[in-house]
This record gives structure tokens, sequence and C-alpha cells, in this order.
């Protein structure tokens, strides 16, 4: 009981829509004068509280090995990487790719959940080439970050996505494309996820917690997709990463390797 303790201070403390509960005491001496609360037990306590927000659960941190990326070149001077998530383990892959200095890059981020903001800004030095604006809006605050990079001269970078596209792989496609005029999106919309989320960890369990509205350049995720610009394609399809990578190339005018 003393780590739900801990998990409640952190919840009141943190949680973006708090203000919105109602009758928050009431729900919290309920949950307290239970004999034993385990994660299940306390998710489903949290969506009685805020039945919106399905992002905010507590969990079991499972180990296992995860893939986080896979990169290779390609047929044409065209570098790849896949990023599933954005975890500190796709830096050294990152910057593995990028020395490889390729004409043309496909960041491909199908299904893509997102991950660590402070990798995601990380990452920004190796794909962009100038500065963007990120705001970050929380219960109590609203920042803005430049986020800089210094990447390599490609002469084009494709981004791959779809409806599962999302949080941090949002954000890097939204700064990339308004940021850069030699970059094309293949693939959309994206899951729309405006909002991110901080993950507090006692032993084994994690804590997850919605706690931000992010905009790229003032505007939303679900504006961008209002009027994609005209460096867009292939919007509303189900593509496989064969016929993107096929869609990429008649882009060059190269034949496909597939």
């Amino acid at each position: 009981m003393e780590e739900i303790l801990l998990f409640l201070n952190f919840y009141e403390e943190k949680y973006l829509f708090f203000a919105e509960i109602s009758e928050y005491e009431e729900r919290k001496k309920e949950l307290l004068q239970r004999k034993s609360v385990d994660c299940m037990q306390f998710t489903g306590w949290l969506k009685e509280n805020y039945p919106k927000d399905v992002y905010s659960k507590c969990y079991l941190k499972r180990r296992g090995n995860i893939k986080f990326c896979s990169y290779r070149t390609m047929y044409g001077g065209i570098g790849y990487i896949h990023i599933w998530v954005f975890d500190e383990e796709i830096i050294p892959a990152i910057k593995k790719l990028t020395n490889m200095k390729t004409d043309y890059l496909i960041i491909d981020l199908r299904d893509n959940c997102g991950g660590s903001v402070d990798v995601l800004i990380n990452s920004f030095s190796y794909f962009l080439k100038g500065k963007g604006t990120i705001e970050i809006q929380d219960r109590n605050s609203y920042k803005s970050y430049n986020v800089v990079g210094d990447a390599g001269s490609y002469r084009k970078i494709f981004l791959l996505v779809n409806k599962n596209t999302m949080s941090c792989a949002e954000i890097l496609m939204m700064v990339l494309y308004e940021n850069m005029k030699n970059v094309y999106i293949v693939g959309g919309p994206t899951f729309m996820k405006d909002k991110g989320q901080i993950t507090m960890r006692g032993g084994k369990v994690v804590l997850s917690i919605t706690n931000f509205n992010w905009y790229v350049s003032g505007k939303k995720i679900k504006d961008f997709w209002k009027q994609p610009g005209e460096r867009v394609f292939e919007i509303n399809k189900n593509l496989s990463e064969q016929d993107m990578v096929k869609f990429v190339y008649s882009q060059l005018g190269y034949i496909s390797e597939y």
C-alpha cells in the first residue's frame, strides 16, 4: 500500500486532467481502504477517475529482447531505417546509418508507438537540417523547445507512416516536414495522438500517466492532417512496406529492387 501512496502522490501532482476529476477524495479513500491493490485494480480505479484517458495505466515491466529499430542501405544510394520505439538504443544505429553518407533516406515510422521525448530530441541532430519548434503544455506551464540539427545533405528524405504511427513518431514527422523542403511523407493519416505520458517506477511496477499536450510550431497533429501538404502521398491507402518502397523508387526514377 505504501507504493500505491507514492503512485497517488505522483498522479495528483502530474496528471494533466486532474482538475476535471469529481469526488476525488472519496474515490481515493475508497481505494486506500482496500486490503491490497494489484496493477489491474489500480488501472481500473484510474479509468473510473477519468474514463476518456486511455493512456494512463499501471502495468508490470516486461523483460525480453525488444527490437527498437533496424537499418540497411539499398540500391540507388538509399539509406533505410525502421524505428519502432524511440529508445536510447536506437541512437547507435542512427549514427551508423547516417555516417554512410547516402544520397537519399527512408525513415520508416510505421507502427511506431512513440517513446522517450529525450531520445526523439537527440535524433533530430541526425535527421534535421536547421531548426524546428516543439511546444509542450502540461498542467501548469507552456514551454517551447527549439530543436536543432545539422544533418547530412540528403537530396530527399521519405517518411513512411500508417495509422499506428503515433506520439514521438508524429512529432518527428511534423518537425521534419514543416522545416525541410526535401522531406516527403508516404502514407497516413497517422494515429493523431497529441498527448504524452510520464512514468514512475516502483520495483517491477510502472505507472504511466498523461502529462502533456504537444504541438509543432503551434500546430496540432489533427490540424496537420486536415490539410496535408503537396509533399504527402498515398493517403488513406493500406500500403505494405514493399508497396511504399516501390513508390519511393518511382519518385526517384529508379527501378525497384523488389
